[in-house]
């Protein structure tokens, strides 16, 4: 979204596993998968009128932002302990 408001919406549309699905699916290559931006930019998504859009962003920044941070952070999480198990 070139709407930076809609960030949490997006986060939310792109998690979903139909998205992810179709995204996948989609894809080229065997080793490293690359997106087909073609049928990436033809998926539509419904959204609700600016105000309500407004309204989420404004209750789901904070419960969506700690859990990205999280996800951030336990992801990392086994690079860290092969750190400390090489040292």
């Amino acid at each position: 979204s070139k709407n930076s408001g809609h960030r949490h919406f997006m986060y939310l549309a792109f998690s979903q596993d139909e998205f992810v699905e179709a995204a996948s699916g989609a894809s080229t290559g065997t080793r490293m998968p690359r997106a087909d931006w073609k049928f990436m930019r033809g998926i539509e998504f419904v959204t609700a009128p600016p105000q309500v859009m407004a309204a989420f962003e404004n209750i789901a920044g904070s419960l969506i932002d700690p859990v990205v941070k999280q996800h951030g952070e336990t992801r990392a999480l086994p690079e860290a302990e092969e750190a400390v198990a090489a040292a």
